[in-house]
């Protein structure tokens, strides 16, 4: 057999790369961002969350996806601060536009810093974990979940004008 079976032999049912390693790419070449630190953003107000999430703007909910699996805010996307979560982040979240956080404040903090070394410092501001509870009492609606426990990066589409869909995950 010559070169190319072999390499296609090898390559033959390995996943596509995160969408993120073309932009590593990019950054190892032109370097990133000057950011000054990693500074917490600033936390807003339940009440803001339906005017994010109207705005098309991505809205990651970063509790565990059994906390998520009891009810999530439409609109929103599980991604739970795990050890998968910055490979999930960077195939989801566009790098190019401000994206929100629910998490608690440890949370936000790390995934800050976690986000920034691939490149996604967009951070817009976050929302405390107790914002999913406050919206469905304000909205007098139900919290919706969509289990995908066989997803994968590969089967989830980032559609444009932001993401507008829930998907909780069952990744380690």
């Amino acid at each position: 057999k010559d070169e190319a079976d072999f390499v296609a032999n090898v390559l033959s049912g390995q996943p596509d790369p995160p969408k993120y390693f073309a932009e590593m790419k990019k950054l190892n070449k032109e370097g990133p961002r000057i950011l000054g630190g990693f500074a917490r953003p600033a936390e807003l107000p339940a009440a803001d969350l339906s005017k994010v999430i109207a705005s098309g703007a991505a809205v990651v909910d970063m509790r565990p996806a059994a906390d998520f699996a009891l009810g999530g805010v439409p609109g929103t996307i599980n991604v739970p601060m795990n050890g998968s979560f910055t490979t999930w982040m960077g195939w989801l979240v566009p790098y190019n536009a401000d994206f929100f956080l629910i998490g608690d404040a440890a949370a936000v903090d790390l995934a800050v810093r976690d986000l920034a070394m691939i490149g996604l410092d967009r951070v817009g501001e976050w929302f405390a974990p107790d914002v999913v509870g406050k919206w469905a009492a304000a909205n007098s609606a139900p919290l919706s979940v969509i289990r995908s426990p066989s997803a994968t990066p590969n089967s989830y589409s980032r559609p444009t004008g932001g993401l507008r869909r829930t998907l909780a995950t069952e990744m380690p």
